[in-house]
Formats: C-alpha cells, structure tokens, sequence
C-alpha cells in the first residue's frame, strides 16, 4: 500500500519530487545552493566587468 502511494506522489510533479530529494539527501541540497550561489557571483562578475568596459 504504502509503495503504491509513493508513486502517485511522485507522479504529481516534479517539484514534490525535488522536495522528497531535499528532505532525504541535505547534502545534495547543499550543494545544489553552493552551485547556484557560485554560479550568480560568476554571471554578476562577468556582467559587472562587461559593464565597466562598455563605460571606458
């Protein structure tokens, strides 16, 4: 019983699916937030540097 409603769950969406992965496995949270974090500084660094460019 308990397996079967496991899979209507999942075939929800994909967000429960993401959540059921957040609460299971807090490291690849982590990770996941530190990818996205670095990713931002990298996309705001570039843009920064493109910007002071296009000034000079």
């Amino acid at each position: 019983m308990s397996g079967e409603n496991f899979n209507s769950v999942e075939d929800r969406g994909p967000i429960i699916r993401i959540v059921k992965l957040f609460l299971t496995e807090p490291l690849s949270m982590i990770f996941i937030v530190l990818t996205l974090m670095l990713g931002w500084m990298a996309i705001c660094t570039l843009l920064d540097r493109v910007i002071n460019f296009a000034l000079a």
